[in-house]
């Protein structure tokens, strides 16, 4: 497993890379370090190899999805309960986005009639400085209705939000997410849990809300303002206007249903244009522009699939057929990009400062060949408790 994670930090994006190389220089010793075992345990006189991709595959099918899970959600959790993470907050509530991602199309094998695609939900913790870390996934069925939406996120998104509440029951959190989910199931299950929601709003989703949210838009006087952003430095700066209205609820629903909506359109610096239903209280300008600008850092989500999918992880590449290894290399594709992101913002600033910049796949290409050729020659346990400092991402 550890062989799987290794090939996956370093972005080698297919088994074959994986294998290709896995046994030169000092990498078999930095993965048997990285692994908690030290040299001493190797036999002697045996020469140090690493498994191979098959060997892992061959793991990965009897199980450890749990372990994997449990792994990546309790990284997220160490960051938030050591306040590395306080920037992810808004008004108090963590920031995680939703969204699904196509993981892969199954090969045609056995005689097989068809070929599977494979979906999941992720749940990921973002923040300004463009960090999306994964928190908790859950398998989507894939089911398309007449409109071509795959409505069965909603029912992913079901217990997605009950495994949420379970592992962390009193940590306050904010649902970010696109149209698909501003609905009344998702709005209903983010109150029972005592959670903020700020949804992309718009006219196909919910079509008599969204005529209701402009009409009184409209007749509502004094909800609107300036659009203000922050630039570098925290600095302040009026991009556009801003409206807001509160009473919206959807035809077919109770009285308790009702929501805020805020909209907004950029003037200056772009032509955004957009609407977003949340449950904060929105009184005035400031707030309105706080919920759009968090609002739209749900595409941290988007920018981190994109990565994924292109920049050496292999998202929608075939790792194994077998739909329990399938998702258990998916889930160390996660690990592996939450372990990457923590690497970029916290280690990289400090090597490369003073230097002109590199670009992330350098740094990974410079990773892979110090892996090979220098290795990790130091046991962690031995490390000076001085070299572990807290991060602030």
């Amino acid at each position: 497993m550890w062989t799987a994670l290794a090939g996956m930090f370093l972005r080698r994006a297919s088994r074959n890379r994986m294998d290709c190389d896995r046994n030169e220089g000092r990498f078999a010793e930095s993965v048997l370090r990285l692994s908690g075992q030290g040299v001493d345990d190797w036999p002697d006189g045996e020469e140090l190899t690493v498994p191979c991709s098959e060997t892992c595959c061959n793991l990965l099918r009897r199980g450890g999805t749990a372990q994997i899970q449990g792994a990546i959600t309790d990284m997220v959790a160490h960051l938030v309960r050591g306040k590395s993470l306080e920037c992810a907050r808004f008004r108090g509530f963590v920031v995680v986005a939703v969204d699904g991602v196509e993981q892969e199309v199954t090969r045609r094998t056995g005689g097989a009639e068809a070929t599977e695609t494979r979906f999941q939900l992720e749940a990921k913790v973002v923040a300004p400085n463009g960090i999306a870390l994964s928190l908790m996934t859950e398998r989507v069925k894939p089911h398309v209705t007449e409109n071509g939406k795959r409505d069965c996120e909603i029912k992913a998104f079901r217990r997605l939000a009950a495994r949420l509440k379970r592992a962390f029951p009193r940590l306050p959190v904010c649902i970010v997410g696109d149209a698909l989910y501003a609905c009344s199931p998702v709005m209903r299950i983010c109150r029972a849990n005592g959670w903020k929601f700020i949804l992309t709003f718009k006219e196909g989703r919910s079509p008599d809300a969204y005529e209701m949210a402009c009409d009184s838009m409209e007749v509502s006087t004094g909800c609107c303002g300036p659009l203000v952003a922050r630039g570098e430095n925290q600095r302040k700066t009026e991009t556009g206007v801003v409206a807001w209205t509160g009473g919206v609820k959807f035809t077919t629903q109770s009285e308790g249903e009702e929501f805020n909506v805020v909209t907004c359109e950029e003037t200056k610096g772009g032509t955004y244009r957009g609407m977003f239903a949340t449950n904060y209280d929105v009184g005035c300008p400031e707030v309105a522009s706080e919920v759009v600008e968090w609002g739209r850092r749900r595409w941290n989500v988007e920018s981190s699939f994109d990565v994924e999918k292109n920049n050496g992880y292999g998202l929608e590449h075939v790792f194994c057929n077998h739909w329990r290894c399938s998702r258990n290399f998916y889930l160390l594709m996660q690990l592996a990009n939450n372990l990457w992101q923590m690497f970029n913002a916290c280690v990289v600033p400090k090597l490369a400062k003073g230097c002109r910049k590199m670009a992330q796949f350098e740094w990974v290409e410079l990773l892979f060949r110090a892996f090979h050729e220098i290795g990790i020659t130091v046991e962690f346990a031995s490390m000076p408790r001085r070299y572990v400092r807290r991060m602030n991402i």
